[in-house]
């Protein structure tokens, strides 16, 4: 397990063992159509190059490389494979070295003092977008943003419904 520098292992410590993406109850309808949508944001950006952070079962990178995209992997659980083990808080890739990084099913299984760390890695490391998805229960929304000292940034996110449940820091999903 590997630690954080101010010592969490809460962050980089596996949460899901690999055998679970790899099950029908994980390929759920619902998961599939995520890979779809996730397949679709990627494409309309036309990108030469994508790095997918958080690789769960490999499909949206396999779809991808299917699709012609040169894809680089990335995920802190080196039993799944990934081209690069690492953190999304500590990328370990030069700066502007991918078209576009995608982030989908991650971010919230990071502590919430890490999240602005991690954006800032995945903004390092893409010369054009970023597309990241963040699950909940609920509606879904896309929210363009565009700063002027800033690189474009897509987000694509499911919306909390109204009466959503209280995480608690220490679990799978923060």
């Amino acid at each position: 397990m590997l630690a954080n520098e101010t010592g969490d292992h809460r962050a980089f410590a596996v949460q899901v063992p690999w055998t679970q993406y790899f099950t029908p109850r994980y390929c759920s309808p619902k998961r599939l159509a995520s890979y779809g949508h996730q397949l679709q944001e990627v494409s309309r950006l036309k990108p030469e190059s994508v790095l997918e952070i958080g690789i769960g079962n490999g499909i949206v990178a396999g779809l991808m490389k299917s699709c012609g995209y040169a894809v680089t992997t990335l995920d802190h659980d080196a039993s799944l494979g990934p081209d690069v083990v690492a953190s999304v808080t500590s990328v370990p890739l030069e700066d502007d070295v991918v078209d576009v990084v995608l982030c989908c099913e991650v971010l919230e299984h990071l502590p919430y003092e890490q999240v602005s760390m991690a954006l800032s890695e995945i903004r390092r490391v893409s010369s054009k977008f970023a597309v990241l998805s963040v699950p909940d229960r609920g509606r879904y929304c896309r929210v363009d943003v565009k700063l002027p000292f800033l690189k474009s940034l897509r987000v694509c996110m499911e919306c909390p419904p109204w009466n959503a449940p209280v995480l608690r820091p220490g679990s799978e999903h923060y």
